[in-house]
C-alpha cells in the first residue's frame, strides 16, 4: 500500500496515538499499528522514531526489549537517526546480557562490524 504525503500524516497520528499513554503496553500497539501500516516517507518515519522508538528505549529495560524486538522498523534508518538509536540502545542498556542483545541485533542489521580482519571489538559500521 502507498501513501500520499496527507495519508503519511494521517497513519503517523493513527500510531502516535495510542502511544500517548506512555506505557509499554499502548507502546506495543503503536509498534504493532506501525508495521501494518509500514508508512515509508522520511518526516513520517523521523517522528515516529522520535515519539515512539526512542521513548520506548528510554522507558525501561522492557522498553529496550520491546525495542530490540520490532528493531525492524528501524533498520533501514541512517546517518543520524541510526546513530540516535544506536545510542539510546547502548546507554540505556541494563546489563551485560541486553547489551549482548543489542549488539547482536545492530550486527545482523549490519550497523556494526568487526575492526580490522573481524578482530576485535565491534565497531560503528559507515553509512
Amino acid at each position: 500500500m502507498r501513501f500520499t504525503e496527507a495519508d503519511q500524516r494521517a497513519a503517523a497520528a493513527l500510531i502516535i496515538g495510542p502511544a500517548a499513554q506512555a506505557g509499554e503496553e499502548q507502546r506495543s500497539v503503536a509498534l504493532m499499528l506501525w508495521h501494518q501500516l509500514s508508512p515509508s516517507g522520511e518526516p513520517t518515519r523521523k517522528q515516529l522514531v522520535d515519539e515512539i522508538y526512542l521513548p520506548l528505549v528510554r522507558s525501561s529495560p522492557g522498553g529496550v526489549d520491546l525495542a530490540l524486538e520490532h528493531f525492524g522498523l528501524v533498520s533501514a534508518l541512517r546517518g543520524q537517526q541510526r546513530q540516535r538509536v544506536t545510542d539510546a540502545l547502548r546507554e540505556h542498556a541494563s546489563g551485560e546480557a541486553q547489551q549482548r542483545r543489542i549488539d547482536a541485533r545492530l550486527k545482523d542489521a549490519g550497523w556494526l562490524k568487526r575492526s580490522l580482519f573481524g578482530l576485535g571489538p565491534l565497531i560503528d559500521s559507515d553509512d
